[in-house]
């Protein structure tokens, strides 16, 4: 995110998930980040929560919501991202993490 704007800039990675294999090559990505910026860093288990139609959370929905975050501190915005990931599972269990971490620069 920069200071400023109002809708979340998707940063692609690419590789497999940390901690899985000793033998993994990680592509390194600099980013300036300037007061006022704020970095959304979640699991897949957050976009990939499904609910009871099993329809996703997704990309879009996740990107809508923290767009609308983005004047709140960094732990209110991780628990409204959870409750809203939550609310969309409904009681549809998940079986894989729903680990947002937010990066609130000052």
């Amino acid at each position: 995110m920069t200071e400023g704007l109002s809708e979340a800039i998707l940063l692609k990675g690419k590789g497999i998930a940390l901690g899985l294999s000793d033998d993994i090559e990680l592509e390194l990505v600099e980013l300036r980040l300037n007061p006022g910026d704020t970095g959304v860093f979640y699991t897949d288990g957050v976009t990939e929560a499904t609910n009871e139609r099993d329809e996703e959370y997704g990309m879009e929905r996740f990107t809508t919501l923290v767009s609308g975050l983005l004047d709140r501190g960094a732990r209110e915005m991780i628990e409204a991202i959870v409750e809203g990931v939550t609310a969309h599972a409904g009681n549809q269990p998940q079986f894989d993490d729903i680990t947002p971490v937010v990066l609130k620069v000052g």
